[in-house]
């Protein structure tokens, strides 16, 4: 049925967006570089270009104006700018741009939404839609977590697989989910003919448990404290402003006295006041490197998605060891807030604050004073939703993961068309400035949608040639990563790669020149640098060399920058040995005693410690610095380290 004032394609919109978002959950593509994810980044682009565009000339053919919605469309839309100004004046705007894109297909999808839906019965059926695919996703999970997955897309050994990722590619991103599918089931249970949806509880709150998310458990306690504590409020105070106002405070505050409760409960048992699991240290200091991230660009930040590229000055020794050690980093600050904050500033991440906050609000409003029951229930839905959107984003980056921030954008749009419902809108015709605006708009999806299936094919052939690279095929993966590249020349990873490559084929200078083009793409990434200092100092040993010297002053200067990134950093440490043991060498053979015998001793200390480090090569490590000690008259010292060379790698040395 035509809901009053709506458009006459208002319902293709409404399947169209039904599609998408059942597609968006389920979609895999094994054959990209992450195939839950990239499949899904060009979903949305595909989506709001062809919703959008329907929409615009729709509206245009039935003379109707499109519906402009009310609630949230300039705090979105100011957001979106300041993006977009950090993206461009951010030092990789290439890279920026991705993520720009990406919100402004979402943008788009939120409009679209403000147009399609109207009534509670709608988005119910939006609700229903987006719970039934995340069931089946669940229900996939399990068989990932018999070892039975019908569509393998990664490793199955790998221990990501035992914490269920499902058609989310990652634990976390299904629980983002899950908590927004949980609240979407209480709501449409709450109703007698669709009470059987609350058998969705179960499944979703034990594929929820098995993700070892704890956060989500937080986030639906405290929506549905917030929609608890709004309803006696407002029996006791009769008015829906001030009751909002107080539920909201309520629940903050004793939020925050139950953290204080379980801080002073932890610290009476452990003398520590938080968890000191090693994945919850790493976002602890996360944070307090993006508190110095954001102090030092405070307005506009350094660009959205840049927080990778950047954050690597900022590491805490913490961090540095948890690279060094697993070469493990994090891609996100696991706090929406703070990484708004990093990525456009300040400004950007309280506009994010007061959109969820208004969208909460609003909700609320609904539940209070709609006379209508099916409305109000709905609104208490929306309440919940937005106000578990924020408080799961505290502890995570679900504004980043691509379903789980699609079902964000496409409810506000949800609840601003419930919100306009009653409004009438005549037929009239378009003025030529809608003609304009619209064109403009579609014209700039088109592009948006060119670009990232660019990056789409650009990713596929990044898979590709990791593969080739798998087995051995280095000539092969160096043609598909030098046609990825070209395609997104922004990502540093393909000229990374192609470094590689061109080094195992024993193309040195080749590779040099790939290495430092990565470089440029990205300045922080420390193997980059490693890989430098390493090349560089093959080059040294090269019979074609003409300038040995200054090939071991570029390794030396390689090793000492990725170092001051990452202080326990094993291979540089190698590096910096071997640099010192070659000079240590050529200064001997020029009768310069004294400068070789501070060399070896440099030398003796930068192995020593790639070994301390536990460097990968040790038995090869051990072998040179027994050659360095017999260099320093240190026999017995040398005899030591060639017993743990052959205790290292008996075969190594000819014992």
């Amino acid at each position: 049925m035509q809901a009053s004032g709506e458009l006459k394609t208002a319902k293709y919109l409404r399947a169209g967006t039904a599609v998408f978002v059942f597609l968006l959950v389920l979609s895999l593509f094994p054959f990209a570089a992450d195939p839950a994810n990239d499949i899904k980044i060009l979903l949305y682009h595909w989506a709001a270009f062809l919703l959008a565009a329907w929409l615009l000339v729709s509206a245009w053919l039935e003379r109707r104006p499109v519906q402009r919605p009310r609630l949230f469309l300039g705090v979105l839309a100011i957001f979106l700018a300041l993006n977009l100004a950090a993206g461009l004046g951010s030092s990789y705007v290439g890279h920026s741009m991705v993520e720009v894109r990406k919100f402004f297909s979402l943008f788009l999808l939120y409009i679209v939404a403000a147009n399609a839906y109207r009534t509670p019965a709608q988005v119910g059926r939006l609700m229903l839609t987006l719970c039934a695919a995340v069931a089946l996703s669940t229900g996939y999970a399990f068989f990932q977590n018999a070892g039975l997955d019908p569509f393998p897309w990664a490793d199955t050994s790998l221990p990501e697989y035992a914490e269920l990722p499902a058609t989310f590619g990652n634990a976390n991103f299904a629980a983002h989910a899950l908590i927004l599918c949980i609240i979407m089931a209480i709501y449409l249970g709450s109703r007698a003919r669709r009470i059987w949806c609350l058998a969705f509880l179960p499944l979703f709150f034990l594929h929820l448990y098995l993700t070892n998310q704890r956060g989500g458990v937080v986030a639906i306690a405290a929506a549905l404290a917030l929609v608890l504590a709004a309803t006696l409020l407002h029996r006791r105070l009769k008015r829906p402003g001030p009751a909002i106002v107080a539920a909201m405070t309520l629940v903050i505050v004793f939020g925050a006295l139950a953290v204080g409760a379980l801080a002073a409960v932890q610290f009476a048992r452990t003398g520590v006041a938080f968890p000191l699991k090693r994945p919850l240290l790493l976002r602890y200091h996360a944070y307090g490197g993006a508190v110095k991230m954001i102090a030092e660009r405070p307005v506009l930040g350094y660009g959205p998605g840049n927080y990778v590229i950047e954050n690597a000055p900022f590491w805490s020794g913490f961090e540095q060891e948890n690279f060094a050690v697993k070469r493990a980093m994090n891609d996100h600050v696991h706090n929406d807030l703070l990484e708004i904050a990093v990525d456009a500033g300040i400004p950007a991440a309280g506009l994010y604050l007061t959109f969820l906050v208004t969208a909460t609000a609003a909700g609320l409003y609904l539940y209070l004073t709609e006379r209508d029951a099916a409305r109000r229930r709905l609104g208490a839905a929306f309440a919940a939703l937005f106000w578990a959107f924020l408080v799961d984003g505290l502890f995570g980056f679900n504004l980043r993961v691509p379903v789980s921030g699609a079902i964000l954008f496409i409810l506000a749009g949800a609840l601003e068309g419930v919100w306009l419902a009653p409004a009438e809108s005549r037929r009239r015709p378009p003025p030529l400035s809608a003609l304009v605006w619209r064109g403009a708009v579609i014209v700039l999806a088109w592009v948006c949608l060119v670009f990232d299936t660019r990056v789409f094919a650009s990713q596929v052939l990044l898979q590709r040639g990791n593969g080739a690279v798998h087995w051995g095929d280095y000539g092969a993966a160096a043609h598909v990563y030098a046609n990825g590249e070209r395609l997104a020349p922004w990502n540093w990873l393909f000229a990374y790669k192609r470094g590689i490559a061109a080094s195992r084929q024993g193309h040195t200078d080749e590779a040099i020149a790939h290495f430092e083009r990565a470089l440029e793409r990205h300045p922080n990434y420390v193997m980059t640098l490693v890989r430098l200092g390493q090349t560089h100092l093959d080059r040294s040993q090269s019979p074609s060399t003409s300038d040995p010297a200054t090939a071991l002053e570029r390794a030396d200067d390689y090793a000492k920058q990725a170092l001051a990134l990452c202080a326990m950093l094993p291979e540089a440490e190698d590096v910096l040995g071997r640099v010192a043991f070659a000079r240590a060498a050529a200064a001997q053979n020029q009768a310069s005693e004294g400068v070789a015998i501070a060399l070896w001793r440099e030398a003796d200390r930068h192995l020593g410690r790639a070994i301390l480090l536990e460097a990968e090569n040790p038995g090869e490590l051990y072998t040179l610095l027994a050659s360095a000690r017999w260099a320093q008259d240190d026999l017995a010292g040398a005899e030591q380290a060639l017993i743990q060379a052959v205790k290292a790698e008996p075969g190594s040395v000819d014992a």
